[in-house]
């Protein structure tokens, strides 16, 4: 019974179309698709979104997941296709966090936005990082 378990468990787990490497928190950092990427930010509770873009040679994806516990919040993820595979270059996010993505030039930007009674418009955005996609392009 045991070793039907372990069978059973390595089949749902190991599928390669699902698989991915994670870092000791759990955080994802590889896929082998573009497909199997927004399978797994699709399951997000609130929904993701998705950029595609290219810069000279590479491709990018960056990732905005949704998360639904009572506040706006989101995680952003920037997946870069490299070795025939899509790494997790940047994981940004926390509770609180409620951010949308840009490209700017030839620059990669998160905002993070805050929403005030305040504004008129109910919503303001401030630039929380920027990262030069040319510097990206450079492998490790």
């Amino acid at each position: 019974m045991r070793a039907f378990a372990i069978i059973v468990l390595s089949i749902l787990f190991l599928t390669p179309s699902y698989r991915a490497e994670a870092d000791p928190n759990g955080v994802i950092k590889e896929f082998e698709t573009k497909e199997s990427i927004k399978q797994w930010a699709t399951n997000a509770h609130g929904g993701a979104q998705f950029l595609e873009f290219t810069n000279k040679s590479s491709q990018f994806m960056a990732v905005s997941l949704r998360h639904t516990w009572g506040a706006p919040s989101s995680e952003v993820f920037l997946f870069k296709f490299r070795y025939g595979r899509w790494a997790a270059l940047l994981h940004l996010g926390d509770p609180e966090f409620d951010a949308t993505v840009a490209i700017k030039r030839n620059r990669f930007q998160v905002w993070k936005r805050y929403y005030s009674s305040k504004v008129k418009a109910g919503e303001q955005k401030r630039l929380y990082v920027e990262y030069d996609l040319d510097a990206l392009e450079r492998d490790p």
